[in-house]
């Protein structure tokens, strides 16, 4: 099921339109007078589930070193399987990036499939819990490592939708527990709509709200994602397709404002890490 969802996902990124984005990430830059990376740490960004890598490609360009970003349409790695968690953790090891990214897949677990529980008198709803505890293997590692992440000084980033049943999953909720060990930055989920990023219909071009849940133990990407609407304009309704696929699949694809967002607030994460960890050293 989970082989299905991705390569659904896969066609539609595919089909992804070449006016979609506004390609600031040709502006990506290595700020002057930036401070390092902290010691240990071999690249800036590893992005799990990186779909059309907007992230990755954008943060390469600008001159930052970079780990193999991984999906399973690009190069096989399926974090369901031990094995692949495995080499997900020694590239981890291995690379010690600054940020991980996990935006896993969020079909399962939207509050669509929630309406449907009722559909052929509950037996949806069976079919539905075994493809959810099918993918918990998955969510419990990417909470495992996300803690692991977070405990060593590291920032990690986890997206899905905002009102997904992931969120309430005890692995991922029981990181709310952690408290970054360097700025003292609580984790948390924070809502963002990506119309403020630029998310919009690819067909028509017009608005799309896709509240998202963004959870991080960094300040500064929970400043640069956490946007709200100020309904300045209307919005296109996911419900349905448009020429190029499932709306909430356009929708999960990361824009070039959300890479973006990513990129300017991990940066000011980098400046004032580095100033909480002198300031610390001096204590």
């Amino acid at each position: 099921h989970l082989q299905e969802e991705i390569e659904l996902e896969a066609n539609v990124a595919e089909k992804k339109p070449e006016y979609y984005g506004s390609d600031k990430r040709t502006e990506w830059k290595i700020p002057s007078r930036l401070p390092p990376l902290p010691r240990g740490c071999k690249t800036l960004i590893l992005e799990l589930f990186c779909g059309a890598m907007m992230l990755t490609s954008g943060v390469a360009n600008a001159g930052f070193p970079v780990s193999q970003p991984a999906d399973q349409r690009i190069d096989g790695m399926n974090l369901l399987n031990r094995s692949h968690q495995k080499i997900g953790e020694a590239q981890i090891e291995k690379d010690d990036p600054y940020l991980t990214t996990f935006a896993f897949p969020c079909e399962m677990w939207s509050t669509w499939q929630a309406v449907n529980r009722s559909r052929n008198g509950g037996q949806y709803a069976d079919e539905l819990t075994a493809r959810q505890e099918e993918q918990l293997p998955m969510l419990d590692w990417i909470a495992k490592t996300a803690e692991a992440r977070i405990r060593k000084g590291r920032v990690v980033l986890l997206e899905n939708s905002w009102t997904s049943e992931a969120w309430n999953v005890s692995s991922i909720d029981a990181l709310h527990l952690l408290i970054d060990p360097v700025t003292s930055e609580p984790f948390e989920v924070i809502k963002g709509d990506q119309c403020m990023l630029g998310q919009q219909d690819w067909e028509t071009g017009k608005p799309i709200k896709g509240a998202t849940g963004w959870a991080t133990n960094s300040a500064e990407l929970k400043k640069t994602l956490g946007i709200l609407c100020d309904n300045s304009h209307d919005h296109q309704h996911l419900a349905g397709s448009n020429s190029y696929g499932p709306r909430g699949l356009q929708k999960a694809t990361w824009n070039d404002g959300i890479a973006t967002a990513i990129y300017r607030g991990i940066l000011d994460d980098l400046r004032n890490r580095t100033a909480w960890a002198a300031f610390l050293s001096l204590i």
